[in-house]
């Protein structure tokens, strides 16, 4: 966060005073961070904006970027506490791992709230080539997904595959790999990762036919525009929805 955050204080209500501050109040405040505990002691009797971390060199600020609010007192000490309803933290804030590749980071961002799911779909088909296991016959490996669905597990990192093992595994365009899908089974991208997602077969289908039909669009023509945002999924996401996520720890 930089200062200029740490120091959005405003005046709202009017912060408690030495006679009216009870040190032995027994309802526990939440740990302020260091540099709320800084601005604090400049800026006494207000409110101090804490902001997420991926937004903290920013100057527009997004209200749903917004952790929380603290109130210093006429000492300059942290004396109140309340959280924003709305706040979506950010991978950065939950202390995910860095992208390991666009895909990653679009998933990321879509299971946050950062950017759509749709996004997610564009950089699996612009990926050159990810990664799936294989079994001794050369077949692709299957498994369930924690909620039931028969998937081939899909790497599009190397990072990805780290706790794989000494496993064989093959790598290939995602187009190729779709011919060979087992029926009734979609791709399941990154298992191992903070976040994991289920992508719809006839989605991914869709996403590949019109990256080619752009491919061989004349260049001054301009594709027709389509309506941007698809909800951010969860595990309860309805069933029509191109994508599923699970967020992992």
């Amino acid at each position: 966060m930089t200062e200029q955050h740490a120091l959005a204080g405003r005046d709202m209500d009017p912060a408690p005073t030495d006679d009216t501050h009870d040190d032995s109040d027994s309802i526990a405040l939440p740990i302020p961070p260091p540099e709320i505990i800084s601005a604090a002691r400049f800026a006494r009797g207000q409110w101090l904006t804490e902001v997420d971390p991926f937004w903290a060199d920013e100057d527009d600020v997004p209200s749903w970027a917004i952790v929380g609010e603290w109130q210093s007192d006429s000492r300059g000490l942290i004396v109140a506490w309340r959280p924003n309803d709305d706040y979506r933290p950010s991978p950065l804030a939950l202390g995910w791992a860095e992208p390991t590749d666009p895909v990653d980071e679009a998933m990321q961002a879509a299971a946050t709230g950062l950017g759509p799911v749709e996004a997610v779909l564009e950089a699996l088909v612009e990926a050159e080539e990810v990664a799936v296991l294989t079994t001794a016959g050369g077949g692709l490996v299957t498994a369930l997904s924690q909620d039931g669905a028969e998937v081939v597990p899909v790497y599009t990192a190397a990072d990805q595959m780290l706790g794989i093992g000494r496993l064989t595994a093959r790598t290939a365009p995602v187009a190729e790999l779709l011919d060979g899908l087992p029926d009734g089974h979609e791709f399941y991208l990154n298992p191992a990762g903070p976040v994991a997602m289920r992508v719809r077969t006839e989605a991914l289908r869709e996403a590949l036919a019109r990256s080619s039909a752009e491919a061989e669009r004349p260049e001054d023509l301009s594709p027709d525009l389509e309506p941007p945002f698809v909800p951010v999924p969860t595990q309860s996401a309805q069933a029509e929805e191109p994508l599923q996520a699970s967020v992992g720890p």
